[in-house]
């Protein structure tokens, strides 16, 4: 009751966004703002359209991106992915999230899976992420952790 309360009554962008990321959950949309979740979003969404676009490559966005709160950047990639789903069904999304290619956001989301178990290793999160990030910039379809076909 409370937290919801002095999170809805901020009525800023950031609380907003803490809220929708938190899955609605305050004390989650909280702990999210305090590791300022706004300019985490702003970092992967820029990221993220930078890598799609061709401007970025996977290697540059995981250095910048290995250097963010673990939890909050997961939480934030969730985000990102969940807003990227609807824009590309058609649904009105977050204008700040790229449009991307379903099959570009599926193995995405595979690899989404594949770095949440990584990261828990300081040494493999920096290539879980450029592992994660190489779908979105490749417009691959087959992401890293799919095994190949034996010929």
């Amino acid at each position: 009751g409370h937290a919801l309360r002095q999170l809805v009554e901020q009525d800023d962008p950031a609380s907003a966004l803490a809220l929708d990321l938190a899955g609605g959950a305050p004390l989650r949309a909280r702990d999210l703002l305090a590791q300022d979740v706004g300019a985490v979003w702003q970092t992967v969404c820029q990221g993220l359209a930078g890598l799609l676009g061709g401007a970025s490559d996977p290697l540059s966005l995981a250095r910048e991106c290995v250097k963010l709160p673990p939890d909050t950047l997961a939480t934030t990639l969730h985000g990102w992915l969940r807003q990227a789903l609807r824009r590309a069904s058609g649904q009105p999304g977050d204008t700040a999230v790229a449009a991307a290619a379903p099959a570009r956001l599926q193995a995405f989301a595979q690899e989404l899976d594949q770095f949440l178990r990584l990261q828990e290793h300081p040494l493999a999160r920096e290539l879980a992420l450029q592992r994660l990030f190489y779908p979105l910039w490749a417009g691959n379809t087959t992401p890293f952790s799919a095994k190949p076909e034996q010929s």
